[in-house]
């Protein structure tokens, strides 16, 4: 592999533990009843359109965004981590790829004073392929995709970088268990955020 020039991170469940849940309970708090078996399959494919197939495709986006804000940018990325991302962004560009809304996302950054970290948010308002967001910043930067790299915690996602040859690292703490994303044969599978250094 060549030298990584840009690190893509998908956002839910990356950062901290705290986030993988979140969803999970304030979609049931919002009123759309789903088991934890139904909320974990959504990430199996594209989130976007995994969750037409369960009750949870009939929310009010708008609404729901406005219910979960204020909680969402309270929870805090750990200090160490922080730190890791502010090293990792003076040694390549950051970008996020995430199925998420860019109103949840900025607030979350900022709250944790890694804004400015990140060249960009790509969120569900640039597009709901990751496919798509994935190619559009390979042509952007003008890299091949071997000179990147994506952070998450899906086995959907790995399938979608996967499609535009980027490597994957999955992170064992998010939606996904540890033998869900060994499916999507991913570079490597990390326990601590810290571990992601040794693939940069």
């Amino acid at each position: 592999m060549k030298k990584i020039q840009l690190i893509f991170f998908d956002n839910d469940g990356v950062f901290t533990p705290e986030t993988a849940d979140f969803h999970f309970q304030k979609i049931n708090a919002f009123g759309h009843a789903l088991s934890r078996e139904e909320y974990e399959n959504i990430s199996l494919g594209n989130w976007h359109e995994e969750i037409k197939s369960v009750p949870l495709g009939s929310i009010n986006t708008e609404a729901y965004i406005n219910f979960i804000l204020e909680d969402y940018a309270k929870i805090k990325i750990p200090h160490k981590s922080r730190e890791l991302i502010e090293r990792l962004a003076t040694q390549c560009p950051l970008v996020i790829v995430s199925s998420g809304s860019e109103h949840v996302i900025e607030p979350y950054l900022k709250s944790n004073r890694v804004r400015e970290c990140f060249s960009s948010i790509r969120a569900k308002e640039q597009g709901v392929s990751k496919t798509e967001k994935f190619l559009t910043l390979l042509a952007e930067y003008q890299l091949d995709p071997d000179q990147t790299l994506f952070v998450t915690d899906s086995l959907g996602d790995i399938h979608e970088a996967q499609r535009c040859g980027i490597p994957t690292i999955g992170i064992s703490w998010g939606v996904h268990s540890r033998e869900v994303l060994e499916r999507g044969k991913p570079l490597a599978i990390i326990s601590e955020f810290s571990e992601l250094e040794f693939f940069v």
